[in-house]
């Protein structure tokens, strides 16, 4: 495994690690979701390294990436920060890019401001339990109009709480205190160690920015962008986070879009059930068109097609 940082436009370090099969055919970018460290895809990077290069990065914020400053924690802001990371290590390449809940919705911002990406340098998406929009209502079960008081009330409520937790855990569990460390490839997701790396990696202020923005924002223009590569949509069926429907309603969105709805799994899908998810990323990622060319370069699947046929 390789890490290397890499600064946004704004100044922001992001951290980054590199796994998986440097000569593979693609590079696979996987996407967290909010509050999460890089140990969610603990098992992903391991059942799939031989399909590719892995990529895996911190969000602003979150894990080992630097905190922003305020106003620049939103979703807008972390998909201009996937589109960093794309143009940093995955230049020559397609790319795969596999993301879960609020990184989905990223995702779609990314699509919004640079569609151009996706058919050309973005090959595949597999998105994970994700809407483009209305998180917050969706989420909280709330009507528009109680959304704002409700992300208000949070922002006082917030801080304090999870001062508290951290201090009690702390307390029960020593070893636990002090610099998060680099996740460990493909151990059970069970242990407190790892849970508490898992949801306790993202600082207070980003949390509460990111909770404001996610409650209004609408990316959902992405969604026909999207379509210029080929979709994945794994969705839980029991997600009391983000309901059935309302995923598959996204889902119906994006052109061509393939859906894939996994029984007796919640928000958390590819942990709950991850041999299951693991195998349609497989079956996904296998199908793909086999590039030809790397994707900065002055050929591409045409020229592949024009070759063989000499």
């Amino acid at each position: 495994m390789d890490e290397m940082r890499i600064i946004t436009e704004d100044g922001v370090g992001l951290h980054v690690e590199l796994d998986g099969d440097p000569a593979g055919l693609y590079t696979l970018l996987f996407v967290n979701g909010i509050n999460t460290g890089l140990i969610y895809w603990g098992r992903q990077r391991a059942t799939l390294a031989d399909l590719g290069r892995i990529v895996l990065f911190d969000h602003r914020g979150h894990g080992r990436s630097d905190e922003p400053a305020t106003g620049r924690a939103t979703v807008a802001q972390l998909g201009r920060d996937i589109g960093t990371v794309i143009d940093a290590v995955a230049s020559e390449r397609p790319v795969v890019i596999v993301a879960h809940s609020l990184g989905g919705m990223a995702v779609s911002a990314l699509a919004e401001q640079r569609p151009e990406l996706f058919g050309r340098q973005v090959a595949g998406v597999a998105l994970l339990d994700c809407v483009p929009r209305g998180w917050g209502g969706i989420a909280l079960r709330l009507p528009d109009f109680a959304v704002g008081p409700v992300v208000r009330m949070l922002w006082w409520a917030i801080p304090p709480l999870r001062r508290l937790l951290t201090d009690i855990s702390e307390r029960r569990h020593p070893e636990l205190a002090g610099r998060r460390t680099a996740p460990t490839r493909c151990t059970p997701f069970v242990s407190l160690h790892r849970a508490r790396r898992l949801i306790a990696s993202l600082r207070t202020m980003t949390l509460l920015s990111l909770l404001a923005d996610v409650s209004t924002c609408d990316h959902s223009a992405g969604l026909s962008a999207l379509g210029g590569a080929r979709v994945l949509v794994i969705a839980g069926a029991q997600d009391r986070m983000i309901p059935l429907r309302h995923k598959v309603r996204a889902a119906a969105r994006i052109p061509g879009a393939e859906l894939v709805i996994v029984a007796d799994a919640g928000h958390l899908s590819s942990i709950v059930k991850p041999a299951e998810v693991d195998g349609h990323l497989r079956a996904f990622i296998s199908a793909l068109p086999v590039p030809h060319v790397q994707v900065n370069g002055q050929g591409g699947e045409d020229d592949r097609d024009h070759a063989d046929a000499e």
